[in-house]
């Protein structure tokens, strides 16, 4: 029977390195740096572009919503959409109140921004008639980013009431 021996060679067991040197950890470190900040524009602009839609939809809604109640005569009332910059709000009758308890008030991502001055109207507001739903209004309204008003999304007012994007 033989028996075998590992013989340790002390020489080479002190060449081995142990460890990273300070230049492997700044090349990794700079690595994970570009990765990230290339992660982050992209979140960015993701995150601009769900606000943007986000907020498209809520003014879309709102407007549908305040016809279907005019033309459902809900309350024998009118129904009616008041735009800010950065607000929509439904309102009840033929004329916004900012103080009346019925106002539905939804505020936009404050990276949005509307902008109503393509409606017929002089106005800040759409009133739907009741019973046929005509809009007192048509045109466009127009949502977009503060920080890039070239990214934008359009919703159009038809004579007839209905609101779609563009």
């Amino acid at each position: 029977m033989k028996i075998f021996t590992i013989q340790k060679n002390k020489k080479s067991m002190l060449n081995i390195k142990q460890g990273f040197t300070l230049i492997e950890l700044l090349v990794v470190i700079a690595i994970m740096a570009l990765l990230g900040s290339i992660l982050w524009g992209g979140l960015s602009s993701y995150r601009d572009v769900q606000a943007l839609e986000s907020a498209t939809d809520v003014v879309v809604a709102t407007l549908g919503e305040a016809r279907s109640r005019a033309t459902s005569s809900v309350g024998n009332k009118q129904y009616g959409v008041h735009f800010t910059e950065n607000s929509v709000t439904q309102f009840e009758g033929t004329q916004y109140v900012s103080s009346s308890p019925s106002n539905i008030v939804t505020n936009l991502n404050g990276a949005v921004s509307l902008s109503f001055g393509g409606l017929t109207a002089s106005s800040s507001e759409i009133v739907f008639e009741k019973f046929s739903g005509r809009g007192s209004a048509s045109g466009q309204v127009v949502i977009f980013l503060r920080g890039n008003p070239a990214k934008n999304f359009t919703v159009v007012m038809e004579p007839t009431g209905i609101a779609y994007r563009k």
